[in-house]
């Protein structure tokens, strides 16, 4: 779950622990769009194999 706060913070809920971690409104947009541009590149993948296609795609973004 995530909740978006005033101050362009967002909140995000680890569903396994339950802990809460706020973070940039920025720095989230960019890893769920770095995220979602490889799952729809990829399909079905490993974590191992996701954190590659988002390191792929910071550097095709020069990020």
């Amino acid at each position: 779950m995530t909740t978006f706060t005033e101050s362009s913070k967002v909140e995000c809920l680890n569903p396994n622990s339950g802990g809460r971690m706020n973070i940039d409104k920025g720095i989230y947009d960019l890893f769920s769009k770095a995220i979602s541009h490889t799952l729809k590149k990829e399909g079905a993948i490993t974590y191992t194999q996701l954190v590659e296609g988002v390191q792929d795609f910071f550097q095709k973004q020069k990020t």
